[in-house]
């Protein structure tokens, strides 16, 4: 008869427990992963965009949908750059020594990315209008998105808003 080969207790509690936390590690790194892409920015923009299409009359959603979809790879690009060169700000706002002028052309980097992303936008809208019959158009005027709005007077002082 063969004799079988036992190995003393604490190996064998020793490997079981680095089994557990090699585990544990494991969907820890997994989760973050996960949070990562679920929390990426071009997640935001999304919902952005989807925010933005709630307030539209049902029947425009599907053919702006669509014309967003033309443009998803130039405007996933234009998300990116804007993205880019808000972190530029950051890094410029926070260097040391301050530099004035590579916080100037990171806000420039800035306004020329948000400017192709309204081009790209507003294209779409153009190319959605102009598919639309002239009650749809109508109905698309008087969503809440256009709604006139009071400029934020009390974002200069020092008091919170009411």
């Amino acid at each position: 008869m063969k004799k079988m080969l036992t190995l003393p207790r604490m190996v064998v509690f020793s490997l079981g427990l680095g089994l557990v936390a090699s585990l544990a590690v494991n969907l820890l790194a997994a989760g973050w992963v996960l949070g990562q892409r679920v929390a990426a920015p071009h997640h935001m923009e999304r919902g952005m965009l989807r925010q933005m299409g709630r307030h539209l009359p049902t029947e425009v959603r599907t053919p702006l949908r669509a014309a967003m979809r033309e443009r998803r790879q130039p405007l996933f690009e234009a998300f990116r750059e804007v993205r880019e060169a808000r972190q530029a700000v950051r890094a410029a706002l926070a260097r040391e020594p301050f530099d004035a002028a590579v916080l100037e052309a990171a806000l420039a980097r800035q306004r020329a990315g948000t400017a192709v992303l309204q081009q790209l936008m507003h294209a779409a809208m153009v190319d959605t209008a102009t598919s639309l019959p002239p009650e749809q158009r109508q109905r698309w005027s008087e969503a809440p998105l256009w709604a006139p709005g009071r400029p934020p007077a009390n974002m200069m002082e020092e008091r919170p808003p009411p």
